[in-house]
């Protein structure tokens, strides 16, 4: 079994604990990281095992976002077939997920996906 895991901020460890459940009780062969959260990603690594990132494939999303900005390439016609495909790229359902963004402890806001729909009373 192979897995690759995509967390960010402190969810690193918990997706850690995972991984080495994975390992001990199903037999997963290899792993990865996708880790966004430069300094939460530091502060793991000051309390992971000596060789933890050097014993698996980690892709950290600022070193891609630190080389885009280095090299910017935008294809439109590659843009446009990729959003014919995959829908509509916008950033609005990632914040629209995070409670703790928009909706606090105790949310003011009603619960739905319609953008339009979010104001503050």
């Amino acid at each position: 079994m192979k897995a690759i895991f995509v967390t960010h901020n402190n969810y690193l460890f918990t997706f850690h604990l995972l991984e080495m459940a994975l390992r001990k009780e199903h037999g997963l062969r290899h792993a990865g990281f996708y880790v966004s959260g430069k300094s939460s990603y530091k502060n793991f690594l000051s309390r992971a095992s000596q060789g933890w990132a050097d014993e698996r494939p980690v892709l950290a999303e600022w070193d891609i976002l630190q080389k885009a900005a280095e090299n910017p390439q935008v294809d439109p016609q590659r843009f446009e077939t990729l959003e014919k495909r995959y829908g509509d790229p916008g950033f609005w359902h990632v914040p629209l997920c995070d409670r703790r963004i928009f909706y606090e402890k105790k949310p003011s806001l009603p619960r739905t996906t319609d953008p339009a729909s979010v104001t503050r009373r």
